[in-house]
């Protein structure tokens, strides 16, 4: 047999070999489980080294293009460049104001809108009441009946107050009583009633102070030409008081001056002073002051002041 005639050497070199080609087969997965133990962080610095080296060798393949000079701008080119970028920027601004426009119109017409929706609905709620108002005339009394007037009331009883300021001073009562002209209340408004009212509001004998803030609650509500004129009036009374009062006092010191002699008298050769009499001090008249407090009262309440 071969094995027995193997020499010692052979026998050796032939273990070695065997050796060597059992590490040369162990050596590949060795490398295969250094590969498989790389961690998380190493990986990514070999990824970001690889990234670098072929980023690197990029720019080196490209650096002489980009050093590659710059051809010089001639005048021309930037004239016409300078004026392509104010074109540009005009643009843009003409751009921004359309659109500006565009917003404002939107909200014109938006606004338009509304109000437009808001005066109709005015319009529907007028209509409303007009429409509401034939239904209470309706209810009205036949015209040949009388409205019955209550004489069971304080005011009808008071003796100093004539028969026309009793109804009068009653209307205004009833309407402060029943909260004025609202839909349903049993007050109606009287033409001739108001007018006396307006009339005699001034005179203190015809609405005399214990009917006072009865008047005066009416009168503050009057609308239209009846309180324009009742406001003039008023203010006529508060701002001529003092005028009147100037006019008399003064017509009272012309009358005394007139009858004052100019220069002393001489009687049986003697030269007496002229005596002069003693003016008393007008009064002013008391209607004037109740006029004026009453001016105050009623615009004070009318919101006139």
């Amino acid at each position: 047999m071969s094995s027995d005639t193997e020499t010692k050497e052979e026998r050796r070199a032939r273990k070695q070999a065997k050796k060597e080609a059992k590490l040369a087969a162990a050596e590949p997965v060795q490398e295969i489980r250094e590969e498989v133990t790389e961690t998380k962080e190493e990986r990514k610095a070999r990824r970001k080294a690889e990234k670098e080296s072929k980023a690197a060798a990029e720019t080196k393949v490209e650096g002489p293009k980009a050093e590659e000079p710059k051809a010089e701008e001639t005048k021309e080119e930037r004239k016409a460049r300078r004026k392509a970028e104010k074109e540009a920027k005009r643009a843009a601004e003409d751009k921004d104001a359309e659109e500006k426009s565009d917003k404002k119109d939107k909200k014109d017409k938006k606004r338009k809108h509304d109000e437009t929706a808001e005066a109709k609905t005015e319009a529907t709620e007028t209509t409303d009441v007009a429409a509401a108002e034939p239904e209470a005339k309706k209810s009205k009394k036949p015209k040949g009946a009388k409205k019955e007037v209550s004489t069971s009331a304080p005011v009808f009883s008071d003796e100093a107050l004539s028969e026309q300021a009793k109804k009068a001073i009653w209307y205004a009562q009833q309407y402060k009583e029943h909260g004025g002209a609202v839909a349903g209340s049993a007050w109606k408004f009287n033409k001739a009633r108001q007018g006396w009212l307006l009339r005699n509001f001034w005179n203190a004998e015809e609405v005399t102070e214990s009917y006072l803030e009865d008047v005066v609650h009416y009168l503050k509500t009057v609308v239209g030409g009846a309180r324009t004129g009742l406001v003039e009036k008023a203010r006529k009374f508060l701002k001529g008081e003092e005028e009147v009062k100037e006019e008399v006092t003064e017509a009272k010191k012309d009358e005394s001056a007139a009858d004052k002699p100019d220069e002393a008298m001489e009687v049986d050769g003697e030269t007496k002073e002229p005596v002069v009499e003693e003016v008393a001090p007008v009064a002013p008249d008391a209607s004037i002051e109740v006029r004026r407090a009453r001016a105050e009262k009623l615009l004070a309440a009318m919101g006139e002041a």
